[in-house]
């Protein structure tokens, strides 16, 4: 029968003071210790497997993402630090820092990450598509574009970038480049149909509901339509597209 949390923690306890080499006990503990609400008992355990693991770096991850997660952003941004020393400045660790800190909130903290991340890596495109999007989300938009720009500028065949330009445009209801990069997209073979649905579902939501712009709504309705066509043709073997289709009409 399964422990319930509350004989499972003192038991957890008492196994890793029996065993303290068994780090698995520690994993338990600090899993439990989370379960509780209890971050601030979770982060010493954490703290005590690298004390005698020095060598877990998956276990420092862990440390610094519970510290974010109890409002302790500085604490954590240290942990990160001491994973750059050790790792070097590898796109994990910026992925993590970077999703720790938009994730609570502090996007000029996630900035920070991505513009120091490009000065060790000015070509990665995937740092330049997330500081894109990132502008976007603060609202500076024409820095966001011009940052998409040059990412196709790097890699035409970015589909996924296509996709987040088409959501730029059409957020300043720019409707002819938005579907004409949501076209180039949904005509990728290599891009999976599962975001293209989505999208394609989001724009439809946005599009009954629009009043007026640039096109009226017939028009942009049709174009929904169009882009449901290429999706059939893209893939052809895919039974998304006719459900989809059968749901707009």
């Amino acid at each position: 029968m399964q422990q319930r949390p509350t004989e499972a923690l003192p038991l957890a306890k008492q196994a890793r003071s029996l065993d303290k080499d068994n780090i698995w006990y520690y994993f338990l503990l600090a899993d439990l210790h989370g379960q509780y609400g209890q971050p601030a008992e979770a982060a010493q355990v954490y703290r005590d497997i690298l004390e005698r693991w020095p060598g877990r770096h998956e276990v420092r991850f862990q440390l610094a993402h519970t510290l974010a997660a109890s409002g302790r952003t500085e604490d954590a941004r240290k942990e990160f630090e001491v994973l750059r020393e050790q790792l070097g400045p590898t796109e994990e660790v910026v992925m993590q820092e970077y999703g720790m800190l938009a994730n609570n909130g502090d996007l000029e903290g996630a900035e920070q990450v991505l513009r120091q991340a490009l000065k060790n890596d000015p070509d990665n495109v995937s740092y330049l598509g997330m500081l894109a999007e990132l502008y976007d989300e603060m609202g500076r938009t024409e820095e966001a574009l011009a940052l998409y720009q040059s990412v196709l500028a790097k890699d035409p065949d970015d589909s996924m970038t296509r996709l987040a330009l088409a959501e730029h445009y059409y957020a300043k209801g720019e409707m002819d480049p938005a579907f004409e990069q949501l076209g180039l997209a949904f005509a990728d073979p290599d891009l999976e149909v599962d975001p293209k649905m989505q999208v394609l579902l989001g724009f439809f939501e946005l599009t009954t509901g629009q009043s007026g712009g640039t096109e009226d709504q017939k028009g942009l309705l049709q174009r929904s339509y169009t882009l449901i066509d290429v999706l059939e043709k893209t893939h052809p073997d895919s039974g998304k597209p006719p459900s989809i289709r059968g749901d707009f009409l």
